[in-house]
């Protein structure tokens, strides 16, 4: 599968605009026939395709670091998936990006985490019979509430 990262500038209080950003977004994928992991549905189809592990390469900015370390925490339990985050860092321009890449488990514990600030290379063991585990433990895929939502993939054949 091919993956496209989106990562928007949102306007504060224009709900409006800010859709029209990701429905461009959106857009532009489907011409390049590929999926966007920046929102949970994704991450969800992604562990129910049968995925043991997402890899997420990503550009974060320092004024979003709290958001950062949120959604990648999230994306990891409430699929029961492990998730390799790897954030840049250094500078551009104005932009700061702060680093702070990180293997999360199964459970959204963080299992290795990079510098803030600087560049590094982590090494961190996955225990996949850890994460079968924790799937038992903690059924959320297995609980999903099928009979009142559904999450449909749009092939891209059929954009």
């Amino acid at each position: 599968m091919k993956i496209a990262l989106a990562q928007i500038d949102t306007v504060l209080g224009n709900k409006r605009k800010n859709l029209l950003k990701i429905e461009n977004l959106c857009s532009k994928a489907a011409k390049e026939n590929v999926d966007i992991i920046c929102f949970p549905e994704l991450a969800r189809i992604i562990a129910l395709k049968g995925a043991d592990i997402i890899f997420l390469p990503s550009a974060w900015h320092k004024e979003a670091k709290d958001i950062w370390t949120i959604n990648c925490a999230s994306r990891a339990l409430e699929n029961g998936i492990h998730l390799a985050a790897v954030n840049r860092c250094g500078k551009e321009e104005n932009l700061h990006f702060f680093g702070g890449s990180q293997l999360i488990g199964a459970r959204g514990q963080t299992l290795k985490l990079a510098n803030y600030n600087s560049e590094e290379l982590i090494f961190c063991e996955v225990d996949f019979n850890e994460q079968s585990k924790t799937r038992l433990e903690i059924p959320y895929l297995r609980h999903r509430r099928t009979d009142i939502y559904s999450i449909e993939y749009t092939d891209k054949n059929e954009y």
